[in-house]
């Protein structure tokens, strides 16, 4: 799916030029700072450079309106084979969902709008080196995996 999903209060859509701030607002909650010296402000001043220089598919999910989470999913382009239309494999990275969110299916809601998405883009198959907060979210997915990264075979002729 490449468009807008509506889930009871929820949207998940694609973002857009509008949601940089918010999302870099979001990385920086997500590492806490990192204990790093540079500050909130230039952090979000550098995520926005990041963000337009860094093609990826970058989704949110809003609810009542306002953007409560985000996930990233990098592509990286397969060679293509013969009768095969398995263009890439996707990183999943930058999921993060408010935390006053967290327990009302928001994140189920954005991961499967973007597998969805993954699928009608002939991806092979998605890995994400997950939390252990986040851990049975992606299980119940149906990712995989004994170790990190967890992975999920959207295909499973392995073109």
């Amino acid at each position: 799916m490449r468009g807008t999903r509506k889930f009871d209060a929820a949207v998940v859509r694609r973002a857009t030029e509008a949601d940089v701030r918010a999302l870099g607002e979001f990385r920086w909650e997500f590492k806490e700072g990192g204990g790093s010296s540079e500050d909130r402000a230039a952090f979000v001043t550098r995520y926005r450079a990041h963000f337009s220089q860094n093609p990826a598919l970058h989704w949110v999910v809003e609810d009542d309106g306002s953007v409560v989470g985000m996930a990233t999913l990098r592509l990286a382009a397969k060679e293509p084979s013969p009768g095969k239309r398995h263009d890439a494999i996707g990183y999943l990275t930058n999921v993060y969902i408010k935390p006053q969110y967290r327990g009302r299916g928001r994140g189920t809601e954005l991961l499967s709008a973007l597998i969805d998405d993954a699928r009608s883009r002939h991806v092979e198959l998605l890995i994400v080196w997950p939390s252990d907060e986040s851990r049975p979210l992606y299980r119940r997915l149906g990712f995989s995996g004994q170790s990190d990264p967890l992975k999920l075979i959207l295909v499973e002729d392995g073109g």
